[in-house]
Order: C-alpha cells, then structure tokens, then sequence
C-alpha cells in the first residue's frame, strides 16, 4: 500500500537459514532437511 511496506523472510528455528546454507556443501539444502 502506500502506507504500509510488507517484509516476508524465511524462518529457521535456532539459527538464520543463511547461517544454515552457508554450511551446506554447495550451498544447497537437501530436499528432505527443507
């Protein structure tokens, strides 16, 4: 709206999803841990 900004982020639980995928190999997240 022109009054309101809406922010969407993700959400993991103990910790920031950056933190979790820059542990990753690759990068990447496995099907099952999403």
């Amino acid at each position: 709206t022109k009054t309101h900004v809406c922010l969407i982020t993700d959400y993991y639980p103990g910790g920031e999803l950056f933190m979790l995928l820059d542990q990753q190999p690759m990068k990447v997240l496995q099907e099952d841990a999403v």
